[in-house]
């Protein structure tokens, strides 16, 4: 039997990490095979999908049908102004202006329509603050007790010393990362080093209220 899981919400909030967790998890427990792709490269009679009992998709854009398909849905989450600023670093995107504002509300959009269906949220600053923790937790709800939770935290740093071309050889189809998804490592409240002043402001008053709720301000 197949098992189905899908991550989903905030885009730069840690669902490749969330991802590489998983699969590592999985892949060293007795008895599993791993599918993982991004959403739209699904193909279930592919040769890989058959031989595998673990079905894993990552995505952001809330699709009712992915809702159907998963056993279990985990939804990532994580400051608004960092995924702002990890989107920059990475695509070079202009600074400050509506496009900003629209972005924020995007976000929100994606975490609170997935959050309706999750079965585990993954906080990305719970996360780095606590990483044996939190991988418990992952561990817990895959059910899966013969894997030490530090194994998972080691996975993810031997990940972040990676450079771009080592991530490169272990390749995009094994752990969905490119070479320049790495850009500050995961360093917690670095959009203050990117981020205008007033970009901040402008961000903490119209979304204060979200960011207060989710312990951000």
């Amino acid at each position: 039997m197949i098992k189905k899981i899908f991550i989903g919400g905030m885009e730069q909030s840690g669902s490749t990490l969330l991802y590489n967790l998983i699969r590592y998890a999985y892949i060293h427990s007795d008895g599993y095979k791993v599918y993982g792709v991004v959403e739209d490269q699904y193909d279930p009679l592919s040769p890989k999908a058959q031989e595998s009992n673990i079905h894993i998709r990552k995505g952001h854009e809330y699709r009712k049908r992915l809702i159907k398909w998963a056993d279990l849905i985990f939804v990532t989450k994580r400051d608004i102004r960092d995924c702002i600023a990890s989107r920059r670093r990475k695509r070079d995107i202009p600074s400050p202006g509506l496009y900003t504002t629209r972005w924020c509300l995007h976000l929100i959009s994606a975490y609170e329509k997935w959050m309706k269906h999750a079965n585990f949220e993954f906080c990305y600053e719970k996360y780095k603050n606590n990483s044996a923790q939190e991988a418990q937790r992952i561990l817990d709800v895959l059910n899966i007790s013969d894997v030490n939770p530090n194994e998972l935290v080691e996975f993810d740093h031997y990940l972040l010393r990676m450079s771009g071309r080592k991530l490169d050889k272990i390749g995009f189809q094994n752990i969905l990362m490119k070479r320049n998804i790495i850009t500050n490592k995961g360093k917690i409240g670095a959009y203050k080093d990117l981020l205008s002043q007033k970009e901040i402001i402008k961000i903490n008053k119209k979304f204060g209220g979200w960011l207060s709720q989710h312990g951000y301000l």
